[in-house]
């Protein structure tokens, strides 16, 4: 058996916790920017890489954060440390593959490198320090990749930082393990209620950027009729990936994540899903960008194919969570999924206000009969009390 770690109490989001995943819109601007910008296979190529890179410092940040006292002024001040990294990260995020390498890079290594050498070093329990370690070795494995990579031309920039991503997101998604130095979460009172608020919170900023960002599209592209029509309809399809979620599935989840015995497991499969959400976030603005920019043209391109790509992976992420979670209620999430990427096959050769619609009609009777299955579902943990 190793250390169990003494019961942590349940707290509320801090100030400082809001503030740092508020620094995350500017990540969602420019991932959306870039990809809009130079529309190609490469680009989404990119656009994948550096969404691991920026998720990695997140995900590493918010856990650490969970697992110690934020309240305690080095906590704070390594907070606000790697908030003015990612700034400096996630801004250069439009350059990364220009001239703005390193300022990409130097950033990215440090925010993981510099927080997990302190808790290695400084931390008094040993769970919380083995992690911190285990944290500096997946770190130590990718950082050469990406800082090789920023010394190349763009072309060969690309593989070195697909490698280095590659490793985060192994890490990511396996929980960062290091042979012969196996942690035990199940002796860890983990406060998981208090993870999944972050994540919650951080769902909402991603889709009030999101919505953001379509309204601005009047802006840009005039108020004409057809470009408010268009905005009107993406505007319909984000306030139904909001409702797949906060309209009923929000309950089971939270009652699984007070009433399980694996606080640490199911944070880290939420972590996961949310990786998935944010890029079905970022296709869809960016779908959304292009229909609406080009609302008069004759078809809708690849910007409808986006438009229905992105809800298609919102929603298969969050049903992956639901199966996950034990509950019968995920075919119909799937199902939706599914009719998304059908309906993006044939969105590009539609008239762009058509894809919009096309979008719209898949996506309301799915979300609400998704919600309409969930009510009075009982979650996992709840069915084994």
């Amino acid at each position: 058996m190793g250390e169990h770690v003494a019961a942590t109490p349940r707290r509320e989001v801090s100030p400082v916790e809001l503030l740092f995943d508020l620094a995350y819109v500017l990540a969602m601007i420019q991932l959306t920017h870039h990809l809009v910008g130079h529309l190609g296979w490469r680009t989404g190529a990119e656009t994948a890489v550096m969404l691991v890179a920026v998720y990695s410092v997140w995900t590493f940040t918010s856990f650490h954060l969970t697992l110690r006292d934020v309240e305690r002024r080095s906590t704070r001040t390594v907070t606000i440390l790697v908030m003015g990294l990612a700034l400096v990260m996630n801004g250069a995020i439009g350059v990364a593959f220009e001239e703005g390498a390193w300022l990409f890079v130097v950033p990215l290594v440090l925010a993981g490198a510099v927080p997990s050498a302190l808790s290695a070093v400084r931390e008094q329990q040993s769970f919380f320090r083995s992690h911190s370690r285990n944290m500096l070795v997946w770190v130590a494995a990718s950082a050469p990749f990406w800082l090789v990579g920023a010394a190349m031309d763009p072309e060969a920039r690309l593989w070195w930082w697909i490698a280095a991503a590659t490793i985060d997101a192994v890490g990511v998604f396996s929980a960062h393990p290091v042979p012969r130095h196996v942690l035990e979460p199940t002796a860890v009172d983990y406060d998981a209620p208090h993870m999944f608020e972050r994540m919650r919170l951080f769902l909402l900023i991603l889709l009030g950027e999101t919505i953001l960002g379509i309204g601005g599209a009047i802006a840009d592209a005039g108020p004409e009729p057809v470009v408010v029509a268009g905005v009107l309809g993406a505007f319909v399809a984000v306030v139904c990936l909001w409702y797949s979620y906060f309209g009923g599935a929000e309950e089971l989840v939270v009652a699984e994540a007070r009433g399980t015995r694996d606080p640490i497991g199911i944070v880290h499969r939420g972590i996961v899903v949310l990786l998935f959400v944010m890029a079905g976030l970022i296709l869809l603005a960016a779908g959304a960008d292009l229909v609406v920019a080009h609302a008069e043209d004759e078809h809708a391109g690849v910007g409808g194919a986006l438009l229905l790509i992105g809800p298609a992976v919102f929603l298969a992420a969050q049903a992956s969570y639901v199966i996950g979670a034990g509950m019968t209620r995920w075919r119909v999430r799937i199902a939706g999924a599914l009719l998304l990427v059908l309906g993006s096959i044939a969105a590009p050769s539609l008239p762009p206000l058509a894809a919009v619609a096309l979008l719209d009609v898949i996506l309301v009777p799915i979300v609400v009969g998704a919600n309409w299955r969930d009510a009075g579902e009982p979650s996992r943990a709840g069915r084994d009390r």
